[in-house]
């Protein structure tokens, strides 16, 4: 059975340009956007945004619920062979934060997309940061509400 996370890629409009916070986990030091597991009777939305609060702090995030994202992978645990899924949903932010260091976040960067498409530790991260782009291409000035 596939376990399953959920997470948002939170996006800063600035000017005419985006930076996106990514996230380095203390756990397995990949660079990434926040994400985590869902908790019983929790929504995959409501998921994605309690874990987003718990490793960055930032609360105030409109999320775009129209557009998720997934990513897949398989990897070994106790030998055995386990497929990972994890749906995204941009989050637009007000305003750049301080990203915490705690139990589950090493180290942040809040970067423009050229930038973080460099940093992500994974190819997959990377289509789907090219989704985001594009998404954003489509949006214009306005951010959505």
């Amino acid at each position: 059975m596939p376990e399953h996370s959920y997470g948002i890629i939170p996006i800063f409009k600035d000017g005419n340009d985006y930076q996106v916070l990514l996230t380095r986990s203390k756990k397995y030091g990949h660079w990434g956007f926040p994400k985590g597991h869902q908790e019983e009777g929790e929504d995959p939305v409501a998921t994605a945004r309690r874990e987003f609060v718990e490793e960055t702090g930032i609360e105030d995030v409109t999320i775009v619920r129209d557009l998720m994202l997934t990513d897949s992978w398989e990897f070994k645990r106790d030998g055995r062979r386990q497929t990972k899924r994890v749906a995204y949903w941009p989050g637009f932010v007000r305003q750049p934060q301080a990203v915490p260091v705690n139990n589950e976040v090493a180290a942040y960067a809040w970067l423009s997309l050229e930038r973080a498409a460099a940093k992500l530790s994974f190819d997959s991260q990377r289509r789907i940061l090219d989704q985001v782009k594009e998404y954003l291409a489509g949006v214009g000035p306005a951010q959505p509400s």
